[in-house]
């Protein structure tokens, strides 16, 4: 009886200790990110008249804090809502994620929310993944920034770029980021260096204190391309001496100026533009070629090409005065191999004695000149301006005074030899005796010649004036000059191996109905195949024009219809 009075006696104390019940409306959401509101609503029960403070308090994994606090007066049995707001502050919790939660005090009695979480992180979704770009292109960046508690960002975008290699950082871009979303466009520097690139996003939100709240990361790679740029020449000299071998390097640039590997199109011409060197070599390989000796004094230039680059460079072959001496016996052989003439003194000491010679010898020219001194061996030694050029020890000579002359056939000493001048009558005399006889043939023959080839013209002539009355009007009739080939049947005339060049005319009607308006031209076209000798041929619908060995004195006629061919396209263009 005593023990169940105690319980009794308790009870009573316990139930009267209670004022109130505090019960959560509704519970706080799984996340939170800084800066968002924290509302949560809740409702008191008086149980007992109360008169007291509500007091609400987060709690973060041992820390807490106040946020919220406000004077309840109820009678027992009355019932009041309350809704605890709050703003999720850096100066409250910090920027690092936390377990929280809430705590409500009223007299005495405190109720605890469940657990929610308080982050600061920002998630990133690109949704154009290009990974490859070449410098000037733009660069797209288009997604979607969504804070860890499902809200949208408002907040900011930096965009960065790291040179793997070395390092190297260079900030592209900010931008900003509205209800979640971005989408910016930034033009890449037409000099960013190629390579592997870590491409860093950062989007982030901001206090009115210009603090730094919600965050977030997207890290990519992106390639660079190697962009060739420039194409360059380099050369040893840009004045390269006859004789010598000399080398040429092309370098194909990037974007930066940095060497790409790959291959150049070389081709060296010379003044006429006439190709000499043409090879392809890898870029920054040394191509060597040479000059001749007797290269004569010019400019040639060089032409590279790398994919769509194109570049030249000029240099100059630089003029040499330059001579080969040689002494064989008694005779002194000087030979020109430079490229210019040689116009200078050349001194020869013989012994003690020194003779001094003016030498003038076009490209490619020798002279001789014959040593003389009295009997006995001698050193010969022969220089040009000071520099010694040859020397001979023992040279054994003959004469009575020492000398050096040039040696040349003298045609008056050979005509005073009494045979040499002899033999030169006799032939004289015969010549004229066979002149004679030949004018003689030849004029009763040319006479004879002249009056068949007359009477054959106007038989032609007749035979012709009949054919054109009965067809039309041939091309030739435009032609008011010119050499033209009629074809005939013949037992006699040589069998020659001819050029032709033949023009084809599709308009032949048109032509022939408008002489005046192609007149000037057929006539430009005819002065070049006289230029070249050739024999103008009239066919169907085509002029030929006929290269004979017999007329242009040459068997070498191919470059001349190649003249012919080109300039007849330049008259017709």
């Amino acid at each position: 009886m005593k023990k169940f009075f105690i319980l009794f006696v308790l009870g009573m104390f316990i139930i009267s200790s209670v004022s109130a019940d505090i019960i959560i409306l509704k519970q706080p959401q799984k996340v939170y990110n800084l800066g968002s509101i924290l509302n949560i609503p809740i409702k008191i029960n008086a149980l007992n008249d109360i008169d007291d403070f509500l007091s609400a308090s987060i709690v973060c994994q041992g820390f807490q804090r106040e946020i919220h606090k406000e004077y309840v007066s109820l009678e027992t049995g009355e019932e009041k809502e309350i809704e605890v707001s709050t703003p999720i502050r850096i100066n409250l919790l910090g920027s690092f994620k936390k377990k929280c939660k809430i705590k409500f005090n009223l007299s005495g009695k405190y109720v605890l929310s469940d657990d929610f979480l308080v982050s600061n992180v920002i998630h990133i979704n690109i949704t154009n993944k290009k990974t490859k770009f070449a410098p000037g292109e733009p660069l797209l960046i288009e997604g979607s920034a969504i804070k860890e508690d499902k809200t949208p960002v408002n907040g900011f975008l930096n965009l960065s770029l790291t040179n793997k290699k070395d390092n190297s950082s260079k900030i592209i871009f900010e931008n900003s980021v509205s209800e979640g979303y971005f989408y910016t466009e930034y033009e890449l520097p037409k000099d960013l260096k190629a390579g592997d690139y870590d491409l860093v996003l950062k989007v982030y939100e901001k206090n009115n204190l210009e603090e730094i709240t919600n965050y977030g990361e997207f890290f990519s790679s992106i390639l660079i391309k190697q962009v060739p740029t420039s194409l360059e020449i380099i050369l040893s000299s840009s004045k390269i001496e006859p004789g010598t071998e000399t080398q040429v390097k092309v370098i194909l640039h990037d974007q930066t100026g940095e060497a790409i590997n790959s291959t150049s199109l070389i081709t060296i011409k010379n003044n006429k533009g006439n190709a000499m060197t043409q090879k392809e070599v890898q870029t920054g390989e040394p191509l060597n070629f040479r000059i001749k000796e007797d290269e004569p004094p010019s400019q040639w230039i060089i032409h590279a090409k790398s994919g769509e680059l194109y570049n030249t460079l000029k240099f100059d072959i630089a003029e040499k005065q330059e001579i080969k001496i040689d002494l064989l016996n008694k005779t002194l052989l000087i030979q020109n191999t430079g490229n210019v003439p040689y116009n200078k003194t050349i001194s020869v000491k013989i012994g003690d004695e020194v003779k001094y010679i003016d030498v003038y010898l076009n490209v490619g020219e020798s002279k001789k000149y014959a040593l003389s001194a009295p009997d006995g061996k001698y050193m010969v030694v022969v220089g040009s301006q000071g520099k010694d050029k040859f020397f001979k020890n023992d040279v054994a000579l003959t004469g009575n005074a020492i000398s050096v002359r040039e040696q040349s056939i003298n045609i008056g000493e050979i005509i005073k030899h009494p045979v040499v001048l002899g033999f030169i009558i006799i032939l004289f005399f015969v010549f004229m005796v066979i002149i004679k006889k030949n004018y003689k043939r030849s004029k009763s023959f040319f006479k004879h010649k002249k009056l068949k080839e007359l009477k054959k013209s106007i038989k032609e002539k007749k035979i012709k004036k009949q054919e054109y009355s009965q067809r039309d009007r041939p091309l030739s009739k435009i032609i008011d000059k010119g050499n033209l080939a009629n074809l005939s049947l013949t037992i006699k005339g040589e069998k020659q191996s001819s050029t032709v060049v033949c023009l084809d005319l599709k308009n032949y009607d048109e032509l022939k109905s408008n002489k005046n308006s192609i007149e000037e031209t057929i006539n430009k076209i005819v002065f070049i195949a006289e230029k070249n000798r050739a024999y103008i041929y009239e066919g169907k619908n085509s002029i030929f024009f006929i290269l004979i060995p017999s007329i242009t004195k040459t068997f070498q006629n191919e470059k001349n219809a190649i003249n012919i061919a080109e300039s007849l396209k330049k008259i017709l263009d």
